[in-house]
Formats: C-alpha cells, sequence, structure tokens
C-alpha cells in the first residue's frame, strides 16, 4: 500500500493482480491516472529492451577496449559507443568478425556489461590490466563450432579482475561436423576471476550409434583460487 500526495489530496493506490485501484479520486481521475501509469510502464519496459545492445569485436582501430571503431553493432562501425556505456551492452569477440588485433581493457573506466560472448572465428585473448576490472551481470560463454575443424582457445588473462554470474564452455545443442574432433577450451590466467554461479562444460558428439565427430570442451583456471 503507497500513498501519493496531489492537489492537497491523498490517492490511496492499491497494486492488485489485474490491475491499479485509486480510491479517493473522481472515476474520471481514476481511468486517466490508470491509462497514465500503464504508458509509464510500457515505456520503460520498451526502453529496457531497445537499450540492449550487442557490440561484434573488430579491433579496426587498436587494442583498446574503449574505442568505439574496434567495435561494430550490426554491420555499422562505432563512432561514440562501446561495450560498457550501458550495462544492458552485449559483448561479442569471434562469434561475427575474424580479427587480428586482441582486446585489451586498459583505458578508460571498469566497464559493466550483459553478457560476453567469444565465438571461433579466431583465436581470442582478452587482457585485463592492473586497475580495471570486468564486470559481467549475465555469463560469459564460450561458443562450439559447427563448421570448423581444429583447437580453439580463448584466454582469460590479465593482472586485472573479471567478475561474472557464471561461465558456460560449449553446449548441448550444437554438433560438430563430419569427422571432427574438435577441441574447444576457455582459459584463464588473469589474476582475479570471481563467479558467482556454475561453471559449466558440455561437449558434444555427432552421430547415433556411431560418433562420427565430436566437440570436446574444458575449462581451466590457472591462479592459486576461483573465488565464489
Amino acid at each position: 500500500m503507497k500513498k501519493f500526495r496531489h492537489s492537497h489530496e491523498t490517492w490511496v493506490v492499491s497494486l492488485v493482480l489485474i490491475g491499479l485501484t485509486f480510491k479517493g479520486a473522481h472515476p474520471g481521475k481514476k481511468r486517466l491516472n490508470i491509462f497514465l501509469f500503464t504508458c509509464i510502464l510500457l515505456c520503460l519496459n520498451a526502453a529496457q529492451t531497445i537499450a540492449a545492445t550487442t557490440y561484434d569485436w573488430t579491433g579496426a582501430s587498436s587494442t583498446s577496449w574503449t574505442p568505439p571503431g574496434n567495435w561494430k553493432v550490426g554491420g555499422v562501425v562505432q563512432t561514440i559507443n562501446y561495450p560498457g556505456k550501458s550495462v544492458t551492452d552485449i559483448a561479442q569477440i569471434g562469434v561475427t568478425y575474424t580479427f587480428a588485433t586482441q582486446p585489451v581493457l586498459n583505458a578508460g573506466t571498469s566497464p559493466t556489461i550483459a553478457s560476453l560472448t567469444f565465438g571461433t572465428k579466431s583465436t581470442a585473448t582478452l587482457t585485463v590490466n592492473s586497475g580495471y576490472i570486468l564486470t559481467v551481470t549475465g555469463s560469459i560463454t564460450q561458443n562450439p563450432s559447427n563448421s570448423s575443424y581444429g583447437t580453439f582457445t580463448t584466454t582469460l588473462a590479465g593482472t586485472g579482475a573479471i567478475s561474472c554470474a557464471s561461465v558456460n564452455v560449449g553446449d548441448n545443442s550444437t554438433f560438430p561436423p563430419l569427422l571432427a574432433n574438435n577441441f574447444l577450451s576457455l582459459v584463464s590466467t588473469i589474476a582475479s576471476l570471481q563467479v558467482t554461479g556454475n561453471v559449466t562444460v558440455n561437449s558434444t558428439s555427432y552421430g547415433l550409434l556411431l560418433s562420427l565427430g565430436f566437440n570436446n570442451a574444458a575449462f581451466f583456471h590457472c591462479r592459486e583460487a576461483l573465488l565464489q
């Protein structure tokens, strides 16, 4: 039960399962206020949905995480924003584009993003330097390959810190190409890695009675302790 004071008149607003009931106000005001309140909720929900932006790393201008020119959104090179300008941002490295320049978090503020996904387009090493923290409110995910053959290794490196809600390596739905014997690994050598939830590793094979292809997955943490 909440009270709102307006024009020297107290309105008592009762939140119920199917709507809002305004007591102590004219019936016309009730309908208007319910309509306005509903519009505000819809606008806030739409704003949160629109705000989720997916950035793909290209490393076109430098190694640094923060220059917008190192990222693309929907195929368009950025000129103002980069992952972490909004906490709902999604960062992808090696998912859409190949690259030669590895990302380094070494300038600006310590960003917070919603999720971080690595692909198999290029071997990736994400370095977080001392004094910086990359906070991922969702998961850090290493995607498997369904078309390429070989060993795919992603490394989390540096003297800084990474915090995330969970780690996922591979999945249980992406099957390898025929006769593949792929090895997928996420390696953590960073000074501090804090995972508040689960670390999940999934390997898959191709074939019913006889396996004709493998996506082998692994997670390695090469420091003294994995903080949870």
